[in-house]
């Protein structure tokens, strides 16, 4: 057993806040909009915050005005640039345990080349990103005594985060959990990568709903003590959305174009929508793109009736959304997705005062209630979907849905008081 190393020696501890994310801030699109917002909070909290993305890259990201260091290092370790590197990094992995246990319980990964491949890759990534961390303790980059290591997602960067430090056990390490890493039947086979592996490493797992917490807490009842729930929120939009007052009904959806949004099913909605209500105007927007772009749009061609004009925007930066929201009025947020957490698309609906109708999948009851929207079926039909919207559309007015939405925004999903309180935690994590 190797023996356990003492940090350097300092005059003064300084606290530290390790975030690691998949590909902010190098990509200007994912994880933007969720991980920015919080920097300025753990600022506020932390002397030291330090943002370590796995992806490689320059930076694509305006970052906050405080101070906030960005570590390329690990995304180097783990992408290594010539072949040879490349091969010894699978080549590490068949010598490790962790490959082996992910086939034993998952052998339909032997059915997926595809997935194999992914499982090759967490599994190697994890063990050199154990090795990187065992480095920068070793090296006494930071205290372990008071630094904690975030991870934005419950995947193989939390699993090598917790072989790399056990040498240095003080260390915390917390991980936020949404949904692909929470629900392993959203994986083709229905396997996530060192899942099991990543929540016995951390010392906290914060799902983003209450229905993933339990989710996790039923699948691993011996971890139930380490696993909580931690909203995250929306910003303050600065206006509320004004209602259409031209007697069309404005629909708003807002995802990526991919299977399991089901945009086709809201497609279908809306054609059927237009058919029974022939004497009525509806518009319908689409903030997002897509693998399925091509196949949406075709569709909306050939099934929406004159009555029911559309617009597919394409990809659309999460500053964006808002400003749509500014800019146009809207009667309702629709949306019609299989799997959800707590949706950052809802919430800032929400928040700009626009009900919202969703499928009762996920975490969306948390956030739909009778007086501020409307649930659908967990699958629903296109009548379903369309049935809700006549009823919606034939009311006088949807004034006190708009400023339920609203209230329930700020009691509930306010960004700002919700980053605030988990970057509380987090610090308290440090022994003082």
């Amino acid at each position: 057993m190797s023996e356990r190393l003492k940090p350097p020696a300092t005059n003064r501890r300084i606290a530290t806040v390790v975030v690691f994310t998949t590909a902010f801030p190098v990509d200007p699109i994912v994880e933007v909009s969720f991980v920015r917002p919080e920097l300025a909070f753990l600022s506020a909290c932390f002397e030291r915050v330090i943002v370590v993305p796995s992806m490689k890259g320059s930076v694509q990201c305006a970052l906050p005005e405080s101070s906030v260091d960005i570590d390329h290092s690990l995304a180097q370790r783990i992408h290594p640039g010539s072949s040879m590197e490349r091969w010894l990094m699978t080549t590490d992995v068949l010598r490790q345990r962790w490959l082996l246990q992910e086939m034993t319980r998952c052998p339909r990964l032997l059915l997926h080349p595809s997935a194999l491949r992914r499982f090759i890759y967490c599994a190697s990534a994890a063990h050199r990103i154990s090795e990187w961390l065992d480095d920068r303790l070793a090296a006494g980059d930071w205290d372990p005594l008071a630094t904690v290591l975030y991870t934005y997602w419950l995947n193989y960067v939390t699993a090598g985060l917790g072989r790399g430090r056990r040498r240095f056990p003080d260390v915390r390490i917390v991980s936020r959990a949404h949904n692909t890493d929470i629900y392993e039947v959203r994986n083709r086979p229905p396997c996530y990568p060192l899942q099991p592996a990543a929540i016995e490493a951390a010392d906290l797992v914060l799902a983003d709903s209450e229905a993933g917490r339990d989710h996790l807490a039923g699948r691993y009842s011996s971890y139930r003590d380490k696993l909580s729930m931690a909203p995250v929120g929306s910003p303050e939009p600065g206006f509320l959305n004004r209602p259409s007052d031209d007697g069309r009904f404005r629909i708003v959806s807002c995802s990526y174009l991919k299977t399991v949004k089901r945009v086709d099913l809201l497609v279908r909605a809306l054609s059927a929508l237009g058919a029974c209500c022939p004497d009525r105007d509806f518009e319908w927007h689409h903030l997002g793109g897509g693998p399925e772009h091509a196949a949406i749009l075709e569709m909306a061609r050939s099934l929406l009736p004159e009555n029911v004009s559309w617009e597919l925007l394409g990809p659309v930066a999460p500053d964006r959304v808002l400003e749509f929201y500014r800019e146009h009025p809207v009667d309702l947020f629709l949306s019609t997705t299989s799997f959800e957490g707590r949706p950052v698309s809802i919430m800032e609906a929400m928040s700009c005062g626009i009900p919202v109708a969703a499928p009762a999948v996920g975490g969306v009851p948390e956030l739909v209630g009778p007086d501020r929207g409307w649930l659908l079926p967990m699958q629903p039909s296109p009548g379903d979907v369309a049935g809700l919207l006549a009823s919606i559309a034939s009311r006088a007015s949807l004034g006190a849905f708009r400023s339920s939405a609203r209230r329930f925004w700020e009691t509930h999903l306010r960004a700002d008081r919700n980053f605030d309180d988990f970057a509380r935690m987090l610090r308290s994590m440090i022994a003082p």
